[in-house]
């Protein structure tokens, strides 16, 4: 819609920008051992989902899944 800057880069409109969830699934500040399989990390004492705003396991968009 229009041109925008996040940080330091300036992104001009209608860019195609493509979200890489690796770096945020395996950013040790978003998750404890990124690289371990451990799903108790998103489940509470009752198990129930606990909600992260790093998760995204079907990206970003109008069809995001929200928690």
């Amino acid at each position: 819609a229009k041109d925008v800057v996040v940080e330091w880069h300036k992104i001009r409109k209608g860019t195609y920008c493509v979200l890489q969830l690796c770096t945020i699934h395996y950013d040790p500040d978003n998750f404890d051992e990124p690289t371990k399989f451990k799903p108790e990390r998103f489940l509470d004492s009752d198990n129930q989902l606990i909600k992260n705003d790093a998760f995204m396991p079907f990206s970003l968009g109008k069809r995001v899944w929200l928690v």
